[in-house]
């Protein structure tokens, strides 16, 4: 192909650059994804066998169907362009369904074919970005901060820049975030949710069996970005031997599947008199673009700090 353009298919394994071993997504819908920074903690499958063209670059073949066809398949699908973006971090070029689905399969599919023909010195897609895709496609706020909300762990944005259109902080924030590992905090405390679901599994009282089957709609999807850690312990049996357990198994070498936790857990808050961590929540300051279960589960981080509660 001109140019070199070399396209790779990128698998993510079950939740989009996170290592967790589930037997579903945690996502209900197929997110886009155009740029996948490399880490030791993805997997990856690229597939080079792919038709050339010298006409359009195809870069969303294997995540939207052609149309006319209906896509069945709900695990998101990462994809990459010229190599892979190292400068920005994952969110910087994914493309949620939720804002896919308001701008049209078609019309997104040649604004992104458009966006992402060109790369620059440093290896990025320069004309393709979330924040340039919803300000050429005019994406209400609405739909900005509900694809962010539904699952925060896989959108690592700058949220508020984002709906600012703050070119200059949403680029600051996708360059220093690789440094400051944002995505691989956010998908620690994402596998460690993973765990508290297979150890709510294992319970057998009907506290824990009903909630288990109500949240996760029987085993077959698990709503991390919708439930606080506190949800999970308050509505279970779960102690804090099996909480301890979960980081234990989250932090063991033998588990690929498993990415390293990067908090300390506040166990007395969590496990101690609820009308104090609930007060707690309640009296948080969260903007409404905000996600109350991401703050939420802030709260219980001991050591990082932040402007805005906790940091992640």
């Amino acid at each position: 192909m001109k140019n070199t353009l070399i396209i790779f298919l990128v698998c993510s394994v079950l939740t989009t650059f996170i290592s967790c071993s589930k037997p579903e997504s945690s996502q209900k819908e197929t997110d886009e994804y155009v740029n996948i920074p490399e880490s030791s903690d993805t997997s990856y499958i690229a597939d080079t066998d792919l038709p050339d063209s010298e006409t359009e670059i195809d870069i969303t073949e294997e995540v939207i169907p052609t149309p006319g066809t209906t896509d069945t398949n709900n695990d998101p699908k990462p994809i990459g362009g010229t190599g892979i973006c190292e400068v920005h971090n994952f969110g910087y070029h994914c493309y949620p369904k939720e804002i896919k689905d308001y701008i049209g399969e078609e019309h997104f599919r040649k604004w992104s074919n458009e966006a992402h023909s060109t790369t620059n010195e440093e290896g990025c897609w320069p004309n393709g970005n979330i924040l340039l895709c919803i300000e050429y496609f005019d994406v209400p706020d609405e739909i900005i901060i509900e694809a962010y909300q539904n699952d925060y762990y896989n959108r690592d944005w700058d949220i508020k820049a984002l709906l600012e259109r703050d070119h200059e902080a949403f680029e600051r924030y996708a360059r220093n975030s690789i440094t400051t590992n944002s995505s691989a905090k956010l998908s620690s405390e994402q596998s460690l949710k993973f765990r508290l679901f297979d150890f709510m599994k294992t319970k057998t009282d009907k506290k824990t069996v009903d909630y288990y089957n109500t949240i996760t709609n029987n085993g077959s999807y698990f709503p991390c970005s919708e439930i606080t850690l506190y949800d999970m312990i308050s509505n279970t049996s779960l102690t804090k031997d099996d909480f301890i357990n979960a980081l234990g198994d989250a932090t063991s070498n033998n588990r690929e599947d498993f990415v390293t936790p990067y908090f300390e857990y506040n166990l007395d808050l969590l496990f101690g008199d609820a009308s104090v961590m609930t007060n707690t929540i309640n009296n948080l300051d969260i903007p409404e673009y905000e996600s109350r279960v991401k703050m939420a589960d802030a709260l219980l981080h001991v050591g990082e700090k932040s402007n805005d509660h906790v940091a992640y």
